[in-house]
């Protein structure tokens, strides 16, 4: 039997990378509640229900109005609108209730596709590459799990060395209250 194994990160943002996620944690935000707004609407007022493809649809029009929206991945924002797709399948089905709108106050998260990015012009998928540069080969997941190690025994250090390791403990928080799981490099800012 296949199993699946998942992975989570922590990590410690610049303050510029904090402001892009604040951003990117809003737009999405925006996008659940309008659309848990357009889709109820419909039901209530036309007795129409709205699938994730005619949300998708009316989205494309909604960037063409407020432009703002454009400032983030849209993949983000198809997520999101997956996300509500998936969270009516679940009321309907009768796993949970009625979708909720979400508040600044909530856990806030994003969800990022791993086909619409690359690293150094490679998939995020790739496994292994030769290094121009270097010359030498590389594997995806012995390089992470050497990062990890690294930065773990510089994390050790730096709280053996630290009264107390108080930044580390306010960093953390800092990290929790925006509640992303990185799976790996997002964007261009990272």
């Amino acid at each position: 039997m296949a199993r699946k194994k998942g992975f989570k990160y922590r990590f410690y943002p610049t303050e510029r990378q904090e402001a892009v996620l604040a951003n990117v944690f809003g737009h999405t935000r925006y996008v659940w509640n309008w659309a848990l707004e357009l889709r109820t609407n419909a039901y209530y007022e036309e007795g129409e229900s709205l699938s994730y493809t005619d949300t998708s649809r009316r989205l494309t029009d909604l960037k063409k109005e407020k432009t703002w929206l454009r400032e983030v991945s849209s993949v983000a924002l198809q997520q999101k609108l997956r996300d509500l797709d998936q969270a009516f399948q679940n009321f309907f089905d009768g796993r949970c209730g009625y979708p909720n709108f979400k508040s600044r106050r909530d856990k806030e998260a994003a969800r990022f596709a791993s086909n619409a990015f690359t690293l150094h012009g490679k998939k995020l998928s790739v496994r292994s590459w030769d290094c121009p540069r270097c010359e030498a080969s590389h594997d995806r997941d012995v390089n992470a799990a050497e990062n990890i190690r690294t930065a773990g025994l510089a994390g050790a250090f730096d709280k053996a060395s630290d009264s107390g390791g108080h930044s580390k403990t306010r960093d953390a928080y800092r990290i929790e209250r925006f509640g992303l799981n990185a799976h790996g490099p997002v964007n261009e800012y990272f």
